[in-house]
């Protein structure tokens, strides 16, 4: 018969359980079965036993790593026709209690499919759960709020807890203890779509109970920099009419590649606007920089958060200066060498 079943009564997830089953012949002549270990829908021990008379064995076994939502677990032991059952806990260091995270994605508010932003976001913290979180996550995306652990919400925030701010790119709740209704968050979606990613990788981040300033120190930033930010700056390059000239474009991948050879930032040129964190745009006729006979300037992008650099009425020879000098700004902490020269010569040889 089965006398006992030993194991730790109350466990953390991502522990071993380790235990052992206690089989005792009390007749008065030897006896043989088969001893089954089970743990929901796995076989931890299957062993043919045979015992003398009054003899008693200890049958040890193991689960490996727990990796369960946190609850109540059986482990049934079958000897021939006898069935004993030991009951133990999981305790999950999620507050949501499970690596299971159910997600509901409204997105009524915009005209935008923001789809890959919300699996690029998603993706991120599968594959960093247990670097910054210390447990795992899996996401799963649920059709109504009644099914979900989690709301996003795309839509203009314009409150934050208790601050009021029409500069906010996104707000969540910060989530310190379990949770028993849905937690909410909400990301800005007229701004570009790698800022859309960004943001809801940050707010996703508090949802887990990251603060500002904790890491990952990438994606927890008190305030969004573009240039500190995961992954690369995106560029659109683009003309007022037609296409950007060859020679224009190679002048503007120049500039681009110094920076990224000084370690500034890595760059990415992308074929749309709302794909880019800054446009590029070369206008050969363009006066919105104000300036007689052709210059550059910074004015707002056709998304939120984002930027336009003018190349207005430029010859090619200079628009690298020209586009190396309106990054220096947001990008360096001091102006690169070559940057500061008003000699249309040495403007035409930067980058050296």
């Amino acid at each position: 018969m089965i006398s006992e079943i030993e194991v730790d009564r109350l466990m953390t997830y991502n522990q071993t359980q380790s235990g052992s089953v206690s089989v005792e012949n009390a007749g008065g002549e030897s006896g043989a079965g088969n001893l089954s270990v089970m743990l929901r829908d796995r076989q931890l021990v299957s062993e043919a036993i045979e015992l003398d008379a009054g003899e008693t064995i200890e049958v040890e076994f193991e689960t490996g790593r727990l990796r369960y939502p946190e609850g109540d677990y059986v482990i049934q032991a079958t000897l021939n026709a006898e069935f004993v059952e030991q009951e133990f806990s999981i305790n999950h260091p999620s507050p949501y209690g499970s690596t299971d995270i159910d997600l509901y994605v409204d997105d009524s508010a915009t005209d935008r499919k923001l789809n890959e932003s919300v699996s690029e976001a998603i993706s991120y913290w599968e594959e960093n759960d247990e670097a910054y979180l210390g447990y795992e996550v899996e996401y799963h995306l649920v059709d109504s709020e009644t099914q979900a652990d989690k709301v996003l919400t795309f839509e203009a925030v314009g409150t934050c807890g208790t601050e009021i701010d029409t500069g906010y790119l996104g707000c969540a709740d910060l989530v310190r203890s379990n949770v028993d209704d849905p937690v909410r968050l909400s990301v800005d979606p007229r701004t570009p779509n790698p800022v859309v990613t960004d943001t809801l990788i940050h707010e996703i981040g508090h949802t887990h109970g990251l603060e500002h300033g904790e890491e990952p120190g990438a994606v927890m930033r008190e305030s969004y920099d573009v240039f500190e930010s995961l992954g690369s700056v995106k560029f659109h390059v683009r003309s007022s009419s037609g296409s950007v000239p060859d020679d224009a474009l190679d002048e503007i991948e120049e500039a681009l590649d110094f920076y990224q050879s000084e370690g500034a930032f890595e760059y990415a040129l992308v074929n749309s606007a709302a794909d880019a964190h800054y446009t590029v745009t070369f206008d050969s006729r363009g006066t919105q920089c104000g300036f007689s006979g052709g210059g550059s300037c910074l004015i707002d992008g056709e998304h939120e958060s984002q930027i336009d650099i003018r190349l207005e009425q430029l010859d090619s020879e200079v628009v690298a200066w020209h586009l190396g000098y309106n990054l220096a700004g947001p990008a360096v902490d001091r102006l690169p060498e070559g940057l500061d020269t008003e000699e249309r010569d040495e403007r035409e040889d930067w980058p050296q």
